[in-house]
Protein backbone atom coordinates (compact mmCIF):
# COMPACT_ATOMS: atom_id res chain seq x y z
CA UNK A 1 0.00 0.00 0.00
CA UNK A 2 1.40 3.36 -1.04
CA UNK A 3 0.33 6.95 -0.56
CA UNK A 4 0.62 9.69 -3.12
CA UNK A 5 -1.10 12.76 -4.47
CA UNK A 6 -3.15 12.86 -7.64
CA UNK A 7 -0.26 13.86 -9.89
CA UNK A 8 2.20 11.56 -8.16
CA UNK A 9 3.32 8.06 -8.99
CA UNK A 10 0.63 5.38 -8.82
CA UNK A 11 1.86 1.86 -8.08
CA UNK A 12 -0.66 -0.83 -8.89
CA UNK A 13 -4.28 0.21 -8.61
CA UNK A 14 -5.10 3.85 -7.90
CA UNK A 15 -7.73 4.46 -5.23
CA UNK A 16 -8.94 7.92 -4.26
CA UNK A 17 -9.81 8.27 -0.58
CA UNK A 18 -10.70 11.95 -0.74
CA UNK A 19 -14.30 13.08 -0.56
CA UNK A 20 -14.16 14.61 -4.03
CA UNK A 21 -11.58 13.15 -6.42
CA UNK A 22 -10.52 15.29 -9.38
CA UNK A 23 -12.83 15.18 -12.41
CA UNK A 24 -10.14 13.49 -14.49
CA UNK A 25 -9.60 10.71 -11.92
CA UNK A 26 -9.70 7.31 -13.63
CA UNK A 27 -9.14 5.07 -10.61
CA UNK A 28 -11.52 3.80 -7.96
CA UNK A 29 -13.11 6.10 -5.40
CA UNK A 30 -13.30 4.92 -1.78
CA UNK A 31 -14.72 7.73 0.40
CA UNK A 32 -14.70 5.39 3.41
CA UNK A 33 -11.50 7.12 4.54
CA UNK A 34 -12.68 10.66 3.74
CA UNK A 35 -14.16 13.24 6.11
CA UNK A 36 -17.89 13.87 6.02
CA UNK A 37 -19.29 16.71 3.88
CA UNK A 38 -20.20 18.54 7.09
CA UNK A 39 -16.72 18.24 8.57
CA UNK A 40 -15.06 19.33 5.36
CA UNK A 41 -17.37 22.35 5.10
CA UNK A 42 -16.71 23.19 8.75
CA UNK A 43 -12.96 23.05 8.12
CA UNK A 44 -13.21 25.33 5.08
CA UNK A 45 -15.21 27.88 7.12
CA UNK A 46 -12.91 27.67 10.16
CA UNK A 47 -9.90 29.82 10.98
CA UNK A 48 -7.74 26.77 10.12
CA UNK A 49 -5.54 27.59 13.07
CA UNK A 50 -4.11 25.23 15.70
CA UNK A 51 -7.38 25.07 17.66
CA UNK A 52 -9.34 24.29 14.50
CA UNK A 53 -6.80 21.62 13.52
CA UNK A 54 -7.23 19.93 16.90
CA UNK A 55 -11.03 20.04 16.60
CA UNK A 56 -10.90 18.73 13.03
CA UNK A 57 -8.59 15.87 14.06
CA UNK A 58 -10.84 14.94 17.00
CA UNK A 59 -13.98 14.93 14.84
CA UNK A 60 -12.30 13.07 11.98
CA UNK A 61 -11.10 10.36 14.38
CA UNK A 62 -14.69 10.00 15.62
CA UNK A 63 -15.80 9.56 12.01
CA UNK A 64 -13.17 6.91 11.35
CA UNK A 65 -14.02 5.15 14.61
CA UNK A 66 -17.67 4.97 13.57
CA UNK A 67 -16.59 3.32 10.31
CA UNK A 68 -14.24 0.83 11.96
CA UNK A 69 -16.21 -2.30 11.01
CA UNK A 70 -16.31 -1.28 7.34
CA UNK A 71 -12.63 -0.36 7.39
CA UNK A 72 -11.70 -3.72 8.91
CA UNK A 73 -13.81 -5.52 6.32
CA UNK A 74 -12.06 -3.61 3.51
CA UNK A 75 -8.64 -4.40 5.03
CA UNK A 76 -9.44 -8.13 5.25
CA UNK A 77 -10.52 -8.10 1.62
CA UNK A 78 -7.20 -6.51 0.64
CA UNK A 79 -5.27 -9.21 2.52
CA UNK A 80 -7.16 -11.93 0.64
CA UNK A 81 -6.04 -10.51 -2.70
CA UNK A 82 -2.75 -8.70 -2.02
CA UNK A 83 -1.67 -6.28 -4.70
CA UNK A 84 -0.02 -2.88 -4.85
CA UNK A 85 -2.43 -0.02 -4.36
CA UNK A 86 -1.85 3.71 -4.09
Amino acid sequence: MYTSFYRGEIRGEGISISLYPPKNWKGKHLPLFAPTHELLNWWKASAQDTAAQKEYTREFRKTLDSRQQLIQLWMRKQKENPQDIT
